[in-house]
């Protein structure tokens, strides 16, 4: 992965960019303004937004915005970059995602190729749910699927019909709702999806102005409160594809963020064990005098035995881990009583040896 360190200023200058091509304050403008620039990964720029900004993301998504937005970032870049929009601002947020969405790619990748074509996606289907420890991938009749279809695209007519009434033209966003295809209603959330050809216009429907429309209109035409959800297909088993993976990229975010709770947890025993360490020390009389030294050695040896056992008990230490801490732990203590890090060493291995230790030496 390139970093670059100029993420930021890239994001900056195309917002300058935008703002000189306009006369008035636009959401996009806002959206870019807000934005934050985390890295530019070979020719994609990376771009986040702090939690209380989530909800300008669309307006750098949506299809009418996005060639404006490629367009002045080229421009402050000085070569061709395309952009993606994330949630995080940080380089270890885009990291895991990129992690997790390998990870997750070669999984489906590899347990594809053993299956038949058009038994492939039943394949990934009924392993990721057994590994989940789920009830397998549901079996639905092809009679039931069309009945789902049938059932959302009436829902999804409905909707159009009521956001035409509301508006004197057809809008992009009114464009795109007929361009799509119900697939299902999935408890309280209409299922539509859009055909490759047609996937552009998605992002007319995500902007906060037209998705508020969609769901004014949506609620008024199902008599009750309901959410939208767009995906690229058209098709029960697009849908039925896209919760498996996201469920297992969920899973895959989850499992990187508990791994690096569990690894600081590990690491704040050796923390401890330093800043008590340095305390003893700043508090040692006389310490130009190798017998005070020597007793600050003998005081602190112990302290290096404590930390060890609770590291072992700790989840997310290792014993590789272990060792290499306890070793950095050894050349602190050696720098600090001015003695050779083999002879700290050696004074432990005599300390663990000897029967009867305690820690509480």
């Amino acid at each position: 992965m390139e970093q670059n360190l100029d993420a930021q200023q890239i994001v900056s200058k195309a917002a300058e960019i935008m703002f000189a091509q306009t006369d008035r304050y636009t959401p996009v403008l806002q959206a870019i303004q807000s934005a934050i620039g985390i890295t530019v990964d070979g020719d994609l720029l990376v771009i986040g937004f702090e939690p209380k900004d989530n909800q300008l993301a669309g307006h750098l998504t949506a299809s009418i915005n996005r060639n404006l937005i490629a367009q002045a970032i080229q421009e402050a870049a000085g070569r061709q970059l395309n952009f993606r929009v994330i949630e995080g601002t940080t380089l270890d947020d885009w990291t895991r995602i990129k992690q997790a969405e390998e990870r997750l790619r070669q999984r489906a990748e590899k347990r594809a190729e053993a299956a038949p074509p058009d038994q492939a996606l039943e394949k990934i289907l009924e392993e990721m749910a057994k590994e989940k420890e789920a009830a397998p991938a549901e079996v639905v009749a092809p009679e039931k699927i069309e009945e789902y279809a049938a059932q959302a695209q009436e829902l999804l007519t409905k909707t159009g019909e009521i956001m035409l009434g509301q508006s004197d033209r057809f809008s992009p966003a009114l464009q795109a709702w007929a361009a799509a295809t119900g697939i299902m209603i999935d408890g309280d959330t209409l299922v539509v999806g859009f055909a490759t050809a047609s996937h552009h216009l998605a992002g007319h429907l995500e902007t906060p102005a037209n998705r508020n429309l969609v769901l004014k209109s949506l609620e008024e035409a199902a008599d009750r409160k309901m959410d939208f959800r767009v995906i690229e297909g058209t098709t029960w088993r697009d849908w039925q594809r896209v919760k498996v993976m996201e469920a297992q990229l969920r899973e895959e975010v989850l499992a990187d963020a508990e791994k690096r709770v569990t690894a600081e947890a590990a690491e704040q025993v050796w923390d401890r064990l330093a800043e008590r360490m340095h305390h003893a020390h700043q508090q040692l009389r006389h310490r130009q005098f190798p017998q005070a030294r020597v007793q600050y050695l003998l005081e602190v040896l112990p302290w290096l035995l404590e930390a060890e056992e609770q590291a072992k008990s700790t989840p997310g230490s290792t014993p590789e881990g272990i060792e290499r801490a306890l070793a950095r732990a050894i050349d602190r203590l050696a720098t600090l009583s001015e003695l050779n890090p083999t002879h700290v060493a050696l004074e432990l291995l005599r300390l663990r040896e000897r029967p009867g230790k305690s820690g509480g030496q």
